[in-house]
């Protein structure tokens, strides 16, 4: 999943840093947007029956959250 978000991000994507801890993936990176680069950190964890998403989006990124999560959740459900 990692390797298709970073394709499809291109450069709108810098900083990245990531590990695995058991059965969830921490990651944080600058994404662009047209309010500047924003500091995003989220965390994966694999259940045997879901995929539980936890992110701190900046301040001025909460105006995009719902445009945000509906993104993700739409790539998930067509990769998975």
């Amino acid at each position: 999943m990692l390797p298709i978000f970073l394709s499809q991000a291109g450069n709108k994507i810098s900083e990245l840093h990531y590990y695995w801890e058991g059965h969830s993936l921490f990651a944080s990176f600058r994404a662009a947007s047209p309010v500047g680069s924003l500091p995003i950190k989220v965390t994966f964890e694999v259940t045997p029956k879901d995929i539980i998403i936890e992110s701190k989006l900046p301040l001025r990124a909460r105006v995009m959250e719902g445009r945000i999560r509906a993104e993700v959740e739409r790539e998930l459900d067509k990769h998975l």
